[in-house]
C-alpha cells in the first residue's frame, strides 16, 4: 500500500462522510412535507394511472422480480413496484425518510423492506438484484461513478438498471427567459408544499455534486456505458409531463417540457 497516497485520501474521505451526513439530515427534515411539494407525489388519480402505467412498460414486473429502490425517500417507487407483484427493498440514508416509507407502504397494503443504506455503497452481496431503481437521486450523489458500480455489482447477468431522472437547469436562453419567468411567477403565487429557498440552503453545490441540477439522458447513457451497462431505451414520460404541466401551479407550468424527467433503462454487461 502506497501510504503517502492512504493518508491523503483520508481527508477526502472524511469529508465526503461529513457531506453525506448534512444530506441525510436535510432530507430527514424535509421528509414530513416532501410528498406535499408538487410533483413529488401524485396530482391525483391519472397521475397514479400514468406513473404505474410507465412503470409497468418499463420495469416489466412480474411476481419474484427482486428490485433495490436505492435513495428511496418516501417509497415513492418502492411502493408502486410492490403493488405490481415486485419483491422491493429500499435504502435511504435519511432516517425520517424511511419511516414515511413504511407508513406509505403499511397504508397501500404492500411489503416493502425499507433500510438504512447508501446509494454509493449499499450492503448487499453480489447479484443480488434483476432490477435496480431510483427516483431523483443520480444528482445528490457526490460520487456516482462509484455507485454506478456498486449497482453494477449488485445485478444478476442481464440484470438491469431503471433510473428516473431530469434535467432542471437551463442549458438555452429560452430555457433561463423561462426559469426567470418561473421564479417571477413563484414568488408572486406560491406552490403549496414548494420550498423556494432549498437551492441556498442545500449542504451541497455543483463543487460537491457532479450531476447537481439533473443531467440530460445522453450523459446519463454515456457515465452508465462507462460503468458496464448497455443502453436500452429511454422513455420521454410525455403522458406524465403533459398532465403534470395541466395540473401544475401557474409558476410550473413553464418549467415542463422534454428532458423535464425521463426514464432510462440499461442493462448489465460484461467489463
Amino acid at each position: 500500500m502506497n501510504h503517502d497516497a492512504a493518508a491523503g485520501s483520508l481527508p477526502a474521505e472524511r469529508g465526503n462522510v461529513r457531506l453525506k451526513a448534512s444530506i441525510a439530515s436535510m432530507w430527514s427534515d424535509r421528509s414530513a412535507v416532501y410528498d406535499n411539494d408538487f410533483g413529488h407525489g401524485f396530482c391525483d388519480d391519472r397521475h397514479r394511472q400514468l406513473w404505474r402505467e410507465a412503470l409497468a412498460r418499463n420495469a416489466e414486473p412480474r411476481p419474484g422480480l427482486r428490485v433495490l429502490d436505492v435513495g428511496c425517500g418516501t417509497g415513492f417507487l418502492s411502493v408502486q413496484l410492490a403493488d405490481l407483484g415486485c419483491t422491493v427493498t429500499g435504502i435511504d440514508l435519511a432516517p425520517d425518510m424511511l419511516s414515511r416509507a413504511r407508513e406509505k407502504a403499511a397504508a397501500a397494503g404492500v411489503a416493502v423492506d425499507f433500510r438504512p443504506g447508501d446509494a454509493e455503497a449499499p450492503p448487499f452481496p453480489d447479484a443480488s438484484f434483476d432490477l435496480i431503481v431510483c427516483r431523483h437521486v443520480v444528482w445528490t450523489l457526490p460520487d456516482p461513478a462509484a455507485a454506478f458500480g456498486e449497482w453494477h455489482r449488485l445485478l444478476v447477468p442481464e440484470g438491469r438498471v431503471m433510473p428516473v431522472e431530469g434535467c432542471w437547469t437551463p442549458r438555452t436562453l429560452g430555457e433561463r427567459l423561462r426559469n426567470r419567468a418561473a421564479a417571477v411567477l413563484e414568488a408572486l403565487v406560491p406552490t403549496p408544499g414548494h420550498d423556494r429557498q432549498w437551492a441556498r440552503t442545500y449542504p451541497a453545490s455543483a463543487a460537491d455534486l457532479p450531476f447537481f441540477g439533473g443531467t440530460p439522458a445522453e450523459a446519463l447513457s454515456e457515465a452508465l456505458t462507462q460503468a458496464g451497462f448497455s443502453f436500452l431505451r429511454l422513455d420521454p414520460l410525455s403522458d406524465i409531463i403533459r398532465h403534470e404541466r395541466a395540473c401544475a401551479p401557474l409558476g410550473r407550468k413553464l418549467l415542463y417540457g422534454p428532458g423535464r424527467r425521463y426514464i432510462l433503462v440499461a442493462r448489465k454487461g460484461t467489463r
